[in-house]
């Protein structure tokens, strides 16, 4: 009797829980990619930066200073699209995250009403009448 009582709550505890555990693992995979997405980006622009200063230690003649100009307007070019690129990538983690989150919220309800179902259709079909006009007992 205290078996199948145990096994029972233990059951509704873990179908309880199941949507907490699923939202704690889109949340640990969705900070992976945005560390992911920050390292990679960190490490991108840094190179940008480092390689800005070894140009600038190169100047040495009005040249070389015109030369360095003109890589400048590349740089900005190419740094402007790789903003531009890292803000979609950034936009679309956060796109995904909601449409996973949605998901499962969407899950959840579901299984909540389904359940809700479940349980007014038991005591209905308990006290429907029999054949011979009398109840039946649960």
């Amino acid at each position: 009797m205290y078996t199948e009582l145990f096994s029972r709550t233990t059951g509704q505890m873990e179908q309880a829980l199941l949507p907490a555990r699923r939202l704690q693992q889109l949340m640990v995979e969705h900070t992976a990619r945005l560390a992911d997405f920050q390292l990679q980006s960190l490490k991108n622009y840094s190179e940008m930066g480092i390689d800005q200063w070894r140009a600038l230690q190169d100047v040495k003649s009005p040249e070389d200073l015109q030369a360095l100009l003109t890589r400048n307007t590349e740089l900005v070019k190419t740094l402007s699209e790789k903003l531009s690129t890292d803000i979609n990538e950034l936009t679309s983690l956060h796109r995904l995250l909601g449409e996973e989150l949605q998901k499962v919220t969407q899950d959840t309800f579901n299984g909540a009403m389904e359940d809700a179902a479940g349980e007014t259709m038991e005591p209905a079909a308990a006290s429907k009448p029999t054949a011979g006009g009398t109840k039946k007992s649960a």
